[in-house]
Protein backbone atom coordinates (compact mmCIF):
# COMPACT_ATOMS: atom_id res chain seq x y z
CA UNK A 1 0.00 0.00 0.00
CA UNK A 2 2.33 2.30 0.96
CA UNK A 3 4.89 2.41 -1.87
CA UNK A 4 2.02 2.55 -3.99
CA UNK A 5 0.82 5.70 -2.82
CA UNK A 6 2.65 8.85 -4.73
CA UNK A 7 2.61 11.69 -2.18
CA UNK A 8 3.73 15.31 -3.22
CA UNK A 9 4.89 17.28 0.04
CA UNK A 10 3.97 21.09 0.70
CA UNK A 11 5.74 22.23 4.01
CA UNK A 12 8.37 24.48 5.10
CA UNK A 13 9.15 24.60 9.33
CA UNK A 14 10.11 21.71 11.97
CA UNK A 15 6.17 19.77 11.60
CA UNK A 16 6.88 20.02 8.34
CA UNK A 17 10.42 18.13 8.06
CA UNK A 18 9.55 15.69 11.10
CA UNK A 19 6.39 14.31 8.64
CA UNK A 20 7.88 14.35 5.99
CA UNK A 21 10.89 12.39 7.11
CA UNK A 22 8.42 9.87 8.75
CA UNK A 23 6.95 9.24 5.33
CA UNK A 24 10.25 8.85 3.57
CA UNK A 25 10.62 6.26 6.26
CA UNK A 26 7.68 4.46 5.97
CA UNK A 27 8.64 3.94 2.42
CA UNK A 28 5.74 6.33 0.91
CA UNK A 29 6.55 7.34 -2.76
CA UNK A 30 7.56 11.07 -3.07
CA UNK A 31 8.66 12.67 -6.28
CA UNK A 32 8.67 16.22 -5.43
CA UNK A 33 9.02 18.38 -2.47
CA UNK A 34 7.36 22.44 -2.50
CA UNK A 35 8.68 24.44 -0.02
CA UNK A 36 9.33 27.98 0.48
CA UNK A 37 12.41 30.14 -0.09
CA UNK A 38 15.97 30.32 2.07
CA UNK A 39 15.74 32.90 4.70
CA UNK A 40 18.45 34.35 6.89
CA UNK A 41 18.29 33.19 10.37
CA UNK A 42 19.96 34.35 13.63
CA UNK A 43 21.92 37.43 14.72
CA UNK A 44 24.66 36.86 11.69
CA UNK A 45 21.68 36.27 9.37
CA UNK A 46 23.24 33.00 7.90
CA UNK A 47 20.72 32.50 4.67
CA UNK A 48 19.48 28.80 5.97
CA UNK A 49 17.14 26.52 3.74
CA UNK A 50 13.98 25.69 5.25
CA UNK A 51 13.67 22.66 7.72
CA UNK A 52 11.91 20.62 4.86
CA UNK A 53 14.01 21.39 2.40
CA UNK A 54 17.26 20.13 4.75
CA UNK A 55 15.31 16.91 4.75
CA UNK A 56 14.63 16.61 1.11
CA UNK A 57 17.98 17.34 0.27
CA UNK A 58 18.71 14.09 2.88
CA UNK A 59 17.05 11.83 1.25
CA UNK A 60 17.68 13.66 -2.51
CA UNK A 61 14.23 14.33 -3.42
CA UNK A 62 13.51 16.93 -6.07
CA UNK A 63 12.44 20.13 -4.61
CA UNK A 64 10.29 22.96 -6.14
CA UNK A 65 10.39 26.56 -4.72
CA UNK A 66 8.00 28.75 -6.29
CA UNK A 67 7.67 32.27 -5.51
CA UNK A 68 3.57 31.73 -5.86
CA UNK A 69 1.04 29.18 -6.63
CA UNK A 70 -1.67 30.70 -8.05
CA UNK A 71 -1.62 31.16 -11.66
CA UNK A 72 1.67 29.16 -11.83
CA UNK A 73 1.70 26.89 -15.29
CA UNK A 74 5.04 25.60 -14.70
CA UNK A 75 4.19 24.31 -11.31
CA UNK A 76 0.62 23.08 -12.59
CA UNK A 77 2.42 21.23 -15.25
CA UNK A 78 5.02 19.81 -12.87
CA UNK A 79 2.01 18.35 -10.52
CA UNK A 80 0.12 17.01 -13.59
CA UNK A 81 3.14 15.23 -15.03
CA UNK A 82 3.53 13.88 -11.36
CA UNK A 83 -0.20 12.86 -10.79
CA UNK A 84 0.18 12.09 -7.58
CA UNK A 85 -2.51 10.13 -5.66
CA UNK A 86 -2.50 12.75 -2.64
CA UNK A 87 -0.94 16.20 -1.81
CA UNK A 88 0.20 16.41 1.56
CA UNK A 89 0.61 20.02 3.08
CA UNK A 90 1.94 20.62 6.71
CA UNK A 91 3.03 23.91 7.73
CA UNK A 92 3.65 25.09 4.11
CA UNK A 93 2.88 28.90 4.92
CA UNK A 94 0.41 29.83 1.64
CA UNK A 95 -2.89 29.13 0.85
CA UNK A 96 -3.37 26.65 -1.66
CA UNK A 97 -5.37 27.21 -4.74
CA UNK A 98 -7.93 25.45 -5.84
CA UNK A 99 -6.19 24.58 -9.36
CA UNK A 100 -3.64 22.60 -7.05
CA UNK A 101 -6.88 21.36 -4.57
CA UNK A 102 -8.37 19.95 -7.51
CA UNK A 103 -5.03 17.97 -8.95
CA UNK A 104 -4.72 14.59 -6.72
CA UNK A 105 -6.58 12.00 -7.36
CA UNK A 106 -6.99 11.36 -3.54
CA UNK A 107 -7.33 15.32 -2.68
CA UNK A 108 -5.17 17.50 -0.67
CA UNK A 109 -4.76 16.83 2.87
CA UNK A 110 -3.09 19.20 5.64
CA UNK A 111 -2.10 18.35 9.23
CA UNK A 112 -2.80 21.39 11.56
CA UNK A 113 -0.97 21.42 15.05
CA UNK A 114 -4.39 21.91 16.91
CA UNK A 115 -7.58 20.54 17.85
CA UNK A 116 -10.05 21.80 14.86
CA UNK A 117 -11.88 23.49 15.00
CA UNK A 118 -10.43 25.52 18.19
CA UNK A 119 -7.29 27.65 16.85
CA UNK A 120 -7.65 28.13 13.14
CA UNK A 121 -5.08 30.22 11.41
CA UNK A 122 -1.54 31.54 11.68
CA UNK A 123 -0.71 30.61 15.39
CA UNK A 124 -2.33 27.45 16.68
CA UNK A 125 0.67 25.89 18.67
CA UNK A 126 1.36 29.52 20.93
CA UNK A 127 -2.64 30.41 21.43
CA UNK A 128 -3.67 27.15 23.29
CA UNK A 129 -0.27 27.91 25.73
CA UNK A 130 -1.29 31.61 25.96
CA UNK A 131 -5.43 30.59 26.82
CA UNK A 132 -4.17 28.40 29.34
CA UNK A 133 -5.67 25.05 27.71
CA UNK A 134 -5.10 21.43 29.55
CA UNK A 135 -4.67 19.59 26.13
CA UNK A 136 -4.03 20.22 22.17
CA UNK A 137 -3.20 17.70 19.25
CA UNK A 138 -2.97 17.65 15.51
CA UNK A 139 -6.64 17.24 12.92
CA UNK A 140 -5.78 16.15 9.93
CA UNK A 141 -7.75 17.95 7.54
CA UNK A 142 -9.34 17.27 3.81
CA UNK A 143 -8.08 20.81 2.21
CA UNK A 144 -10.76 23.30 1.33
CA UNK A 145 -10.58 26.91 -0.06
CA UNK A 146 -11.58 28.57 3.21
CA UNK A 147 -8.76 28.37 6.28
CA UNK A 148 -8.50 25.84 7.82
CA UNK A 149 -12.25 24.82 7.30
CA UNK A 150 -11.71 21.43 5.45
CA UNK A 151 -13.88 18.04 6.97
CA UNK A 152 -11.92 15.99 9.74
CA UNK A 153 -10.29 12.93 8.47
CA UNK A 154 -8.12 12.13 11.66
CA UNK A 155 -7.36 13.96 14.93
CA UNK A 156 -5.26 12.86 18.19
CA UNK A 157 -4.81 14.82 21.78
CA UNK A 158 -2.21 15.48 24.07
CA UNK A 159 -1.83 17.07 27.27
CA UNK A 160 0.00 21.16 28.10
CA UNK A 161 2.45 20.64 30.68
CA UNK A 162 2.61 23.21 33.57
CA UNK A 163 6.56 23.90 31.77
CA UNK A 164 5.30 24.15 28.42
CA UNK A 165 6.62 26.01 26.28
CA UNK A 166 6.05 26.53 22.47
CA UNK A 167 9.38 25.44 21.95
CA UNK A 168 8.60 22.08 23.36
CA UNK A 169 4.85 21.77 22.21
CA UNK A 170 6.42 22.42 18.63
CA UNK A 171 8.98 19.19 19.50
CA UNK A 172 5.33 17.08 20.79
CA UNK A 173 3.42 18.12 18.22
CA UNK A 174 5.65 17.62 15.36
CA UNK A 175 6.27 14.17 16.50
CA UNK A 176 2.26 13.68 17.02
CA UNK A 177 1.92 14.87 14.00
CA UNK A 178 4.61 12.91 11.98
CA UNK A 179 2.51 9.33 13.44
CA UNK A 180 -0.40 10.59 12.77
CA UNK A 181 0.08 11.25 9.36
CA UNK A 182 1.68 7.58 8.87
CA UNK A 183 -1.43 5.96 10.64
CA UNK A 184 -4.01 7.72 8.66
CA UNK A 185 -2.94 7.97 4.58
CA UNK A 186 -3.39 3.94 4.32
CA UNK A 187 -6.76 3.88 5.88
CA UNK A 188 -7.74 7.22 4.03
CA UNK A 189 -6.95 6.46 0.57
CA UNK A 190 -7.81 3.08 0.52
CA UNK A 191 -11.72 4.89 1.48
CA UNK A 192 -10.88 6.99 -1.65
CA UNK A 193 -10.38 4.00 -3.39
CA UNK A 194 -14.00 1.95 -2.42
CA UNK A 195 -15.48 4.43 0.02
CA UNK A 196 -15.93 2.13 2.78
CA UNK A 197 -16.18 3.69 6.75
CA UNK A 198 -14.15 2.85 9.49
CA UNK A 199 -12.89 4.18 12.55
CA UNK A 200 -11.28 4.06 16.36
CA UNK A 201 -7.64 3.19 14.84
CA UNK A 202 -5.21 2.38 17.44
CA UNK A 203 -1.67 2.35 15.96
CA UNK A 204 1.61 1.29 18.69
CA UNK A 205 1.00 4.59 21.60
CA UNK A 206 -0.85 6.52 19.20
CA UNK A 207 -4.60 6.85 19.95
CA UNK A 208 -6.39 8.66 17.78
CA UNK A 209 -10.02 8.73 15.94
CA UNK A 210 -10.24 8.35 12.14
CA UNK A 211 -13.60 9.55 10.26
CA UNK A 212 -14.13 8.16 6.74
CA UNK A 213 -15.96 9.49 5.52
CA UNK A 214 -14.46 12.98 7.10
CA UNK A 215 -17.05 14.75 9.37
CA UNK A 216 -17.24 18.53 8.57
CA UNK A 217 -16.58 20.68 11.91
CA UNK A 218 -18.88 22.78 13.38
CA UNK A 219 -18.00 25.89 12.32
CA UNK A 220 -19.97 27.63 15.32
CA UNK A 221 -17.33 26.41 17.80
CA UNK A 222 -14.15 28.04 15.68
CA UNK A 223 -11.76 30.18 16.95
CA UNK A 224 -8.71 32.04 15.26
CA UNK A 225 -5.39 33.31 16.02
CA UNK A 226 -3.93 36.17 15.50
CA UNK A 227 -0.13 36.24 12.96
CA UNK A 228 2.37 37.34 15.84
CA UNK A 229 5.08 39.60 15.90
CA UNK A 230 7.56 41.24 17.88
CA UNK A 231 4.98 43.49 19.75
CA UNK A 232 2.96 40.72 20.64
CA UNK A 233 4.95 40.11 23.44
CA UNK A 234 5.71 43.36 24.84
CA UNK A 235 5.05 44.40 28.23
CA UNK A 236 4.18 48.05 29.24
CA UNK A 237 5.66 48.91 32.63
CA UNK A 238 3.03 50.91 33.39
CA UNK A 239 0.09 48.39 32.99
CA UNK A 240 1.72 45.06 33.29
CA UNK A 241 -0.08 41.38 32.98
CA UNK A 242 -1.47 40.00 36.07
CA UNK A 243 0.90 37.02 37.12
CA UNK A 244 -0.83 34.51 35.91
CA UNK A 245 -1.02 36.14 32.41
CA UNK A 246 2.14 36.96 32.42
CA UNK A 247 3.31 33.37 32.97
CA UNK A 248 1.27 31.68 29.99
CA UNK A 249 3.00 34.75 27.67
CA UNK A 250 6.19 33.44 28.68
CA UNK A 251 5.56 29.90 27.70
CA UNK A 252 3.74 30.61 24.18
CA UNK A 253 5.97 33.21 23.01
CA UNK A 254 9.24 31.15 24.01
CA UNK A 255 11.52 31.41 21.99
CA UNK A 256 9.80 33.43 19.43
CA UNK A 257 8.46 36.63 19.73
CA UNK A 258 9.72 36.23 23.17
CA UNK A 259 8.26 38.52 26.19
CA UNK A 260 9.95 42.20 26.53
CA UNK A 261 9.74 45.43 27.92
CA UNK A 262 11.54 48.78 28.38
CA UNK A 263 12.75 50.31 30.79
CA UNK A 264 13.19 53.53 31.92
CA UNK A 265 17.10 54.74 33.52
CA UNK A 266 18.02 57.58 34.89
CA UNK A 267 21.95 58.28 35.56
CA UNK A 268 23.17 59.30 38.74
CA UNK A 269 25.42 61.73 37.72
CA UNK A 270 23.54 63.78 34.90
CA UNK A 271 20.20 62.85 35.69
CA UNK A 272 19.72 61.87 32.07
CA UNK A 273 17.26 59.05 31.33
CA UNK A 274 17.55 56.12 28.94
CA UNK A 275 15.90 53.14 27.81
CA UNK A 276 16.95 49.91 28.72
CA UNK A 277 15.19 46.40 26.91
CA UNK A 278 15.12 43.65 28.90
CA UNK A 279 13.99 40.10 27.55
CA UNK A 280 11.79 37.47 30.32
CA UNK A 281 12.92 34.22 29.91
CA UNK A 282 11.87 30.48 31.15
CA UNK A 283 14.41 29.25 33.58
CA UNK A 284 15.38 26.06 31.77
CA UNK A 285 15.64 24.74 35.71
CA UNK A 286 12.21 25.75 36.33
CA UNK A 287 11.55 22.57 37.18
CA UNK A 288 14.26 22.04 39.63
CA UNK A 289 14.09 25.46 40.49
CA UNK A 290 10.34 26.54 41.57
CA UNK A 291 11.57 29.66 43.46
CA UNK A 292 13.34 31.17 39.93
CA UNK A 293 10.94 30.14 37.22
CA UNK A 294 11.78 33.36 35.15
CA UNK A 295 15.25 34.56 33.77
CA UNK A 296 16.29 37.88 33.02
CA UNK A 297 18.14 39.38 30.44
CA UNK A 298 19.41 43.36 29.56
CA UNK A 299 19.77 44.03 26.22
CA UNK A 300 23.92 43.03 26.20
CA UNK A 301 24.27 40.88 28.76
CA UNK A 302 23.84 37.74 30.02
CA UNK A 303 20.48 35.86 31.73
CA UNK A 304 20.17 36.49 35.10
CA UNK A 305 18.15 35.52 38.13
CA UNK A 306 15.43 38.14 39.27
CA UNK A 307 17.35 38.95 42.56
CA UNK A 308 20.49 39.34 40.73
CA UNK A 309 18.57 41.74 38.65
CA UNK A 310 17.05 43.65 41.63
CA UNK A 311 20.05 43.93 43.33
CA UNK A 312 21.43 46.68 40.28
CA UNK A 313 17.88 47.75 39.58
CA UNK A 314 16.27 47.90 43.22
CA UNK A 315 13.91 50.37 41.12
CA UNK A 316 11.99 48.05 39.57
CA UNK A 317 10.78 46.05 42.40
CA UNK A 318 7.34 46.58 42.24
CA UNK A 319 6.79 45.80 39.02
CA UNK A 320 8.32 42.36 39.66
CA UNK A 321 5.85 41.91 42.48
CA UNK A 322 3.42 43.05 40.11
CA UNK A 323 4.61 40.39 37.62
CA UNK A 324 4.86 37.82 40.46
CA UNK A 325 8.18 37.75 40.57
CA UNK A 326 9.56 39.03 43.43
Amino acid sequence: MNKNTKIVFFGTPKIGAVALEALVKESFEIPLVVTRASKPIGRKKIVTPTPVKQVAQKYKIPISIPAKLKDNPELILKLKDIDPDLIVVAAYGKIIPNEILNLPKCGVINVHPSLLPKYRGAAPIHFPILRGEEKTGVTIIKMSEGLDEGDIISQSQIPIEKNDTAESMIDKLSELASRLLVATIPPYVKWQTNKKSSNNFQLSTLNFQLFLPPKPQDHTKATYTAMLSKESGRIDPKNPPNPKTFDLMIRAYYPWPGVWTELEIKSQRNKESKKMRIKFLPNGLRAQEPNNPIMIQPEGKKQMKVTEFLNGYPQFKQLMEQLGLA
